[in-house]
């Protein structure tokens, strides 16, 4: 299978999912969550998300049907495992320990994985990526992120 047949089915694959959902937040049972009062919808920050997903969906597919067809990519098992492996442990963490404390880790083995090879900065950066998310979501939002069952 060559590389170019992968990335289109995949873009294409990311663009039916994200019309399908976005196609879904304009279903019936959302409709009582709008605001007539000209207030935003909790609805109104989904669909801009899921409208960006489909364009960029539509120029990855744009990008991929111009590469050449004889490029070819061996697909990497092991790679695609150690991603999930890593997403598996912080749902755990997060489900036990909270937010900050399984997104720590997290950053800092993701960066690694991706083949960032300065240790200092991949750990400043697993330390300061979650903070901010924290006092983003958490303070600025009043979006409460998840605190475990240990209330980390």
């Amino acid at each position: 299978m060559s590389y170019k047949y992968q990335e289109v089915v995949f873009s294409l694959l990311m663009l039916g999912v994200g019309v399908f959902l976005l196609a879904h937040t304009f279903s019936d049972q959302y409709q009582t969550l709008l605001s007539g009062d000209g207030v935003l919808s909790p609805m109104f920050y989904p669909r801009v998300i899921l409208a960006g997903w489909c364009v960029l969906s539509v120029a990855m597919t744009v990008q991929a049907l111009k590469l050449p067809a004889t490029l070819v990519k061996a697909f990497n098992v092991r790679q695609v495992v150690c991603a999930l492996l890593l997403m598996v442990a912080m749902l755990i963490l997060l489900a036990c320990f909270g937010f900050l404390v399984a997104a720590i880790p997290f950053v800092f083995g993701f960066a690694l994985f991706l083949g960032y090879k300065n240790k200092l900065v991949a750990a400043i950066a697993a330390v300061i990526i979650p903070v901010l998310l924290y006092v983003l979501f958490d303070k600025g939002l009043g979006i409460i992120l998840p605190a475990g069952v240990w209330h980390f």
